[in-house]
């Protein structure tokens, strides 16, 4: 069992403490135990050295026996004693086969070598040489070199604390072959310092003297569950130990817990001690057993009391002592059991809502971590708080807290934000006002302005706090209107009538405030902000400007002058009709006198005048007699959109009253007013409204009296060259008027001009009219624009503009015209034997076609009227054409063959005049729908057969040749009722003597077989 139970062979060490531990002593002797490792002549050595009274026979039959522990005694109802199991001593068997014992009047051996030997007492004598009188002695006779050492590891590993839950032991002599050590415990029951009982641990080693001081809470536990290995006990005790490094401070170092002997170390940083029931081998807890629950609560109320002593002890300096400091004990390494790490969970709820902080209020006394606020160090100064009040100073965590503040937030201290601050900013300002701001130190604003700065997301309530010291010490929020920093320049004039609110310039020479200011949105003073300033008042009409003087108005232009500002939407003064100064925010208009032009004076007394003209005050003002100044001024005001030293023509796209004016007063100054805007690159007069309207504008013309622009040109030099019988506009300096071509007005000979001359041409006598002038603009649109196609085509649709001179000379439409034709179509018009170069025009812009089967028809329909000489030739020439078409795919309409059906156009040859025989005999014109009767001849036979006998169609040559030629066309026509070899019968008979041909006949028996062969 001994080999089984412990999994450390050095553990029966602990062992043999708590039995030395749990004897008694007698009275004025100080416990001590010794501890010995050592080796004689290659022997092992272990000795323990205890100065207790001396065994009794019933603890010797309980280290013999197994289960019959001396340690269940009890006393009302407490346990004395952690040995139940009665095994613990057995433990030395891991490393030992002999052990030797003396105690009081028995020296024995348990020797496990012999029969029961581990459990059965053996009478021997204990070693002479390592005898020690008075003491009760253990040796155990180690069995291996390992166990040796082992057991010296151990034994130097054992620390001071160990005397701390130990009952009697009050010093510890360890001694190992390299080092002698001494501990010592010191109990004072009574400390006044820390309110309770102390216990101080010394140590005397190789390293010198240490000496380590605690504060000890005993807790007791009552209404202990039952368990059958502490029977009769319904009390037990809790003992933590705080360690503490100095008189003010808490030792953070992580301390092991106990059950009388140490079990392990769960990562707290202060000693726990509690008697916890543990598997067989005391090396670990059994942590679901309702006892050690039991003290596990027991132990959160241990921690609970311990915190109200600390928080009751005195300070040992201002501002110091375990009172402020013991919140270090809070803090705990990680660990991985569930039972230590719900206690302390427990123990963090237990402190939440317990009075154990102080507040900075010393008279409020202890309060709930829940209800307090730490201050970070960056938002006081000198150690207080920003907004100190009653009421934020009993919610600020005390200051002392401050190096153990981390530990608090896990009891629900929290930390004041930016936001928490900015709150109680807000209730100061509320609760002091401007009185309390005055006073504060240029620090406090400094830090001020240093903590809210850049905080963009408490920006919007910021603004509206009255913050912001002006130059006459009050107070104003920065979102205030008309907030400005003081200007660089002391001597700078501001005109009167604006609200301006101006920083104090004493916050403004702080950077650090002036950044605030700057992050607050309060804009530097400038003369361009104080422009803006008159511009927003000017914005609001002559409303707005009620209340001021006219001189006010006045300064107001002089400063936006001065410093080069923009000079728009403001109110003027201004002069109509020579009358007095009245205010107005329209279109203003300067006398300028360097203005070639001059149309504002000119017409600046004129009635009925429309120009609101600058007062002349402003100048005199402003610019006193300096010419330069005066130029200088005039032009900055010129700037501005609504000043202008020529008259404004279009506005919100309406022609205005200027325009009006100068059209019913002077048309030409309206055109040249119209020259200097597109002298000056604006793009006013291009607007729609003008476009439409100056074309209308009725001007001089050379022929006398006056007519639309629309309808003349301007007379430029290669405009009058190249169509002169256009009518011209009379303008000065023609060149300069070119711009006119953007209202559609004539200025070079373009497409639209030369259109115009032809129509001009057209209306005049065709005698004064040259082929060669017509030619040209024929060449011209020729080279027109393909976009310039339109216009050509609506003119040439409009009226006859094609001049020919065929059969005379005419004006025809380009629609009767045709490009090309074959030679017998005479009546047709072909444009292409007199205007060849100009078959863009023609063929492409205005579709003139080559000639077509309509053509030919239209040709042969008229050849009755020619009352030609040749009409065979004729008829025979044109059914040629028509025939040529009709075999190249065109096709004749019904129209057409009824046309050519009733046209008497076909030359007949009567009988009577076929009977003689005449080189060029006389033929009657006839239609294929005369009802006389006449034929086709279609075979020259038949032809030679029945001429001078039937009436003949008669071409000349051969008739029969040319009409099979024109069958198909005749047949188109109807007229193969008339073919003679439709309507003649041919009969053959054989008349005269029969002739055998033999020649033939042999011939044919030549090729008889070979007939015979291929029909075969």
């Amino acid at each position: 069992l001994s080999e089984q139970l412990y999994q450390t062979p050095t553990h029966f060490l602990l062992e043999l403490i708590q039995n030395a531990d749990d004897n008694s002593f007698p009275a004025g002797v100080e416990p001590s135990l010794s501890l010995s490792l050592y080796s004689r002549k290659e022997a092992l050595y272990f000795r323990t050295d205890c100065n207790e009274v001396g065994f009794t026979l019933q603890q010797i039959n309980a280290l013999a026996l197994v289960g019959q522990s001396t340690k269940s005694a009890k006393t009302e109802g407490q346990r004395g004693y952690i040995g139940e199991k009665g095994i613990g001593f057995k433990s030395v068997f891991k490393v030992a086969d002999i052990v030797n014992i003396s105690s009081g009047h028995y020296e024995f051996k348990f020797d496990r070598n012999q029969p029961i030997g581990m459990i059965l007492p053996i009478n021997s004598p204990f070693p002479t040489e390592d005898l020690r009188a008075s003491n009760t002695q253990v040796l155990l006779h180690l069995k291996r070199l390992l166990d040796y050492e082992r057991i010296q590891k151990d034994l130097e590993a054992i620390e001071p604390q160990l005397l701390m839950f130990l009952r009697n032991i009050r010093i510890l002599h360890i001694i190992t072959p390299s080092s002698k050590r001494i501990y010592r415990v010191q109990v004072t029951e009574s400390d006044a310092q820390y309110r309770g009982e102390t216990m101080v641990i010394s140590s005397d080693g190789p390293v010198g003297k240490d000496q380590s001081k605690y504060i000890i809470v005993r807790h007791p536990v009552r209404d202990m569950p039952l368990e059958k290995r502490r029977p009769g006990i319904t009390t037990s005790e809790v003992v933590l130990a705080f360690p503490i490094q100095d008189p003010a401070k808490p030792k953070l170092d992580t301390q092991s817990t106990f059950a009388f002997l140490p079990i392990d170390n769960f990562g707290f940083h202060f000693l726990i001690h509690a008697d916890f029931l543990l598997v067989a081998s005391r090396e670990a807890l059994e942590y679901a057993l309702p006892w050690n629950l039991t003290l596990k609560s027991g132990i959160r109320e241990a921690f609970l009391q311990a915190v109200d002593r600390f928080v009751s002890m005195p300070e040992f300096s201002p501002g110091e002592g375990l009172c402020y400091a013991w919140p270090r004990y809070l803090s705990r390494s990680p660990s991985q059991s569930g039972f230590w790490n719900s206690l302390y969970s427990d123990i963090l709820k237990g402190l939440r809502f317990r009075r154990i902080l102080m507040s900075r209020d010393p008279g409020q006394g202890p309060r709930m971590p829940s209800r307090l606020r730490f201050v970070p160090p960056q938002f006081r100064l000198h150690r207080e708080g920003l907004f100190d009040s009653n009421l934020h100073i009993q919610s600020h965590l005390a200051f002392h807290y401050d190096i153990v503040h981390e530990y608090l937030a896990q009891i629900g201290v929290t930390t004041m934000s930016l936001k928490d601050l900015l709150d109680e900013f807000i209730r100061w300002t509320t609760a002091n006002g401007a009185a309390e701001l005055n006073i504060k130190s240029p620090e406090w604003h400094r830090k001020i302005a240093e903590i809210f700065c850049d905080q963009e997301s408490l920006r919007h309530i910021l603004v509206k706090l009255p913050i912001v010291p002006l130059r006459d010490r009050l107070w104003v929020s920065a979102d205030s209107s008309r907030l400005y920093f003081p200007s660089e320049s002391e001597d700078e004039h501001v005109p009167r009538g604006l609200d301006i609110s101006i920083v104090d310039p004493a916050a403004y020479k702080s950077m650090t405030r002036r950044r605030f200011f700057q992050f607050l949105g309060i804009r530097n003073y400038s003369p361009q902000e104080v422009c803006r300033l008159i511009r927003n008042l000017h914005s609001k009409g002559i409303e707005g400007t009620r209340t001021r003087l006219n001189a006010d108005l006045i300064s107001d232009v002089k400063y936006l002058f001065k410093h080069r500002s923009q000079a728009s939407s403001l109110v003027f003064l201004a002069r109509k009709n020579g009358s007095r100064s009245i205010r107005t925010t329209r279109q203003i208009y300067l006398v300028d006198p360097d203005s070639k032009l001059g149309l504002i004076a000119k017409y600046r007394n004129t009635p009925g005048c429309p120009f609101n003209i600058l007062d002349d005050q402003y100048e005199s003002e402003i610019c006193g007699p300096n010419k330069d100044t005066a130029r200088q001024f005039r032009k900055w005001l010129l700037e501005s959109p609504s000043c202008s030293d020529i008259p404004t023509l279009v506005a919100k796209h309406q022609l205005t009253k200027e325009w009006t004016f100068l059209r019913r007063t002077d048309v030409m100054d309206l055109l040249l007013l119209l020259r200097q805007y597109e002298r000056r690159g604006t793009g006013e007069i291009f607007a729609p409204t003008i476009s439409e309207a100056v074309p209308d504008l009725p001007v001089p013309c050379g022929s006398g009296g006056h007519k639309p622009l629309r309808q003349l040109a301007v007379p430029t030099w290669s405009l009058q060259h190249a169509c002169p019988n256009i009518e011209f506009a009379k303008l000065p300096e023609p060149e300069t008027w070119l711009f006119l071509s953007h209202f559609g007005i004539s200025t070079v000979p373009d497409t639209q001009a030369r259109l115009r001359d032809l129509r001009a041409l057209r209306s005049k006598p065709l005698e004064s009219v040259t082929m060669a002038a017509v030619h040209q603009h024929y060449l011209a649109l020729s080279q027109s624009d393909y976009t310039e196609e339109n216009w050509i085509v609506v003119a040439f649709m409009a009226e006859p503009l094609v001049l020919v001179d065929k059969p005379t000379l005419r004006w025809v439409r380009h629609g009767q015209c045709v490009w090309t034709a074959p030679r017998p179509l005479t009546r047709a018009i072909k444009l292409s034997r007199t205007y060849k170069d100009c078959k863009v025009l023609f063929c492409d812009y205005l579709d003139v076609k080559p000639a077509n089967i309509r053509d030919a028809v239209e040709e042969f329909c008229h050849l009755p009227s020619e009352g030609s000489r040749a009409p065979s030739l004729r008829c025979a020439e044109v059914l040629d054409v028509l025939n040529d078409f009709i075999n190249k795919g065109s096709k004749l309409r019904s129209q057409d063959i009824l046309k050519i059906q009733s046209t008497k156009a076909f030359p007949v040859l009567t009988a009577e005049q076929g009977s003689h025989a005449r080189a060029m005999p006389e033929v009657s014109l006839r239609a294929l729908k005369d009802s006389r009767i006449w034929y086709l001849p279609d075979r020259i036979s038949l032809e030679t057969a029945f001429q001078g006998m039937v009436d003949l169609l008669h071409f000349s040559g051969s008739s029969a040749v040319r009409v099979l030629s024109l069958e198909g066309l005749l047949t188109q026509l109807g007229a193969h009722s008339r073919f003679l070899s439709i309507v003649v019968k041919e009969q053959v008979e054989t008349r005269g003597d029969k002739i055998r041909d033999q020649a033939k006949e042999r011939d044919l028996k030549l090729r008889l077989k070979y007939i015979t062969r291929y029909v075969l």
